[in-house]
């Protein structure tokens, strides 16, 4: 078990960098639709939102279904001044739908 929380632990501390592979800057997406996720029951019943933490994480994207599943959520963690600059811009705007 050592040697795989070690090899865990290596990739959040990749995932961390801003730096990965030696690219700087880099963006980095993964979709979790499809993958049954509001679907799941642990024994005291289905979730009634799924949420992503971002505290270890910086510059990714995670697609997700919404509990619906007629939509799509997209977490993103990046800086304040690029999540600012993402919040007005139009063509962005034009496929979002704020639920909040």
């Amino acid at each position: 078990m050592r040697v795989v929380d070690e090899r865990n632990e290596e990739g959040d501390l990749e995932l961390q960098s801003p730096r990965v592979n030696g690219i700087e800057n880099m963006l980095q997406f993964t979709s979790w639709c499809r993958l049954g996720i509001y679907e799941m029951d642990f024994g005291w019943g289905r979730p009634e939102w799924v949420a992503m933490n971002f505290r270890f994480y910086k510059n990714i994207v995670v697609l997700m279904d919404t509990k619906s599943g007629d939509g799509i959520e997209a977490w993103i963690s990046l800086p304040e001044t690029e999540i600012a600059r993402l919040e007005f811009d139009p063509q962005l705007l034009s496929f979002v739908s704020k639920i909040y």
